[in-house]
């Protein structure tokens, strides 16, 4: 019996990300750019429903902490405000950086 990878479920991480290699490496490699200091592009994925984005971008969040990258994934409906969406997430972000940075 052939067991199926796919797990059912918003965001619930398969045993193995399959087809992914590709996009992991490159992820890898911006992410290597960012911690020694240099721009990256943004990257945007999309797709349709349950193709597994949200457990991509989940670990590549883990990937960026293992390396001290703030790092965050935005989700946009299309009928939310991209602008206002940004402006949010960007503002939590520096807010994430003070913090770390007066504890320091």
């Amino acid at each position: 019996m052939l067991l199926n990878p796919y797990t059912p479920g918003a965001g619930v991480p398969p045993r193995y990300l399959a087809g992914r290699e590709n996009t992991i490496r490159e992820a890898e490699e911006i992410l290597s750019y960012i911690a020694n200091g240099y721009f990256a592009r943004s990257v945007v994925y999309y797709g349709l429903r349950g193709v597994g984005k949200t457990v991509l971008l989940n670990h590549i969040e883990d990937m960026a902490e293992a390396k001290g990258i703030h790092y965050e994934h935005i989700e946009i409906a299309e009928r939310d405000s991209f602008k206002s969406n940004i402006s949010l997430n960007v503002l939590k972000l520096i807010r994430q950086m003070s913090v770390k940075e007066k504890a320091k």
